[in-house]
């Protein structure tokens, strides 16, 4: 194993992601982020190539819980505060849980807003097919940059199985840099979706049948410099439980979650001196001792990957 991927923490995170289990972003580092891939034809998929690295500080890759739904023309794109601590509340999943419970039409209203998931990964671009024809000194050429790429369960899935299969899998090598790492062949295809929709299609995709270096071991060097910490990354692009409420606000959903977030929004009130504390009567003041309802747990249909995976072409506007 090289130097750049030690022992004792890829050990780490294959114990992390067997231990694993399924509960049923923001404008930081724009500069730093692998735009959005464009697809191909379902007998032609686009193809694009990268190396996947591992995390300056910890880990290889991060997962984010987010929530995106259309608000009349325009995308609403937030964190959600459970990508930090499951156990975070949040005002869009309460509101989810709320409708799960109701109408049929409250049900398609919930599904709009259901927590989703993506993860993010320091990326080495080996290959992108947009790049072709722009001249070596074109600064919007993604090829042969470190950048972040945020990508769907779906290929998460195939990386995971080479990290979980101890026997047959690639294992390490697949965040390994140097020459004994693989690349990943991303092929975007389309999947129609009904209704004249079109969805981006990954089944294709692989890793490489032969190990390579991204460079001499010099350039891997300044390479690997160029990586961000995810966790700052989060960080910086999660949302303040102000814009959470505020976003329940605008949609009218907020008297659904009220009683049981009122302590939250009296705090952001006091935050932004609105409502001084002592003019808060003292009844209002005191949190719900109602007991938090157990969130509803959301069956998967056929349909979420494809929803998830079309959002996230939404997510280059953010």
């Amino acid at each position: 194993m090289s130097k750049w991927v030690t022992k004792d923490l890829f050990k780490e995170f294959v114990e992390e992601k067997k231990n694993e289990t399924q509960p049923a972003s923001g404008g930081a580092f724009l500069d730093k982020k692998w735009k959005a891939l464009e697809k191909g034809p379902s007998d032609n998929p686009k193809t694009y190539e990268v190396r996947f690295l591992p995390d300056p500080t910890k880990g290889f890759y991060q997962k984010i819980f987010y929530h995106m739904w259309k608000m009349g023309e325009k995308w609403v794109y937030m964190q959600c505060p459970k990508t930090h601590d499951f156990n975070n509340p949040c005002p869009i999943c309460a509101v989810v849980n709320k409708l799960f419970q109701g109408s049929e039409n409250d049900k398609t209203e919930a599904r709009k807003l259901k927590r989703k998931e993506k993860f993010v990964s320091n990326v080495f671009v080996a290959y992108d097919p947009r790049d072709a024809g722009k001249p070596a000194d074109d600064d919007s050429k993604q090829e042969g940059k470190v950048l972040l790429y945020e990508f769907p369960s779906k290929l998460e899935q195939k990386l995971a199985e080479e990290i979980k299969d101890t026997r047959n899998g690639l294992g390490a090598a697949i965040f390994d840099p140097g020459e004994d790492g693989y690349n990943f062949i991303i092929k975007v295809g389309t999947q129609s979706g009904g209704q004249n929709q079109s969805f981006p299609e990954y089944s294709m995709s692989t890793f490489a049948r032969r190990p390579s270096a991204i460079g001499t071991d010099e350039e891997i060097e300044k390479l690997m410099e160029t990586r961000v910490d995810l966790n700052e990354y989060l960080v910086k692009s999660k949302k303040s439980m102000a814009d959470l409420i505020k976003a329940m606000k605008d949609e009218m959903f907020w008297d659904l979650i009220a009683r049981d977030f009122e302590k939250y929004e009296n705090e952001t009130k006091t935050e932004k001196k609105e409502t001084p504390k002592a003019e808060i009567p003292k009844e209002e003041s005191k949190p719900s001792t109602k007991e938090p309802e157990k969130e509803v747990e959301c069956k998967k249909e056929e349909t979420d990957d494809l929803d998830e995976e079309s959002l996230l072409a939404e997510l280059e506007n953010f």
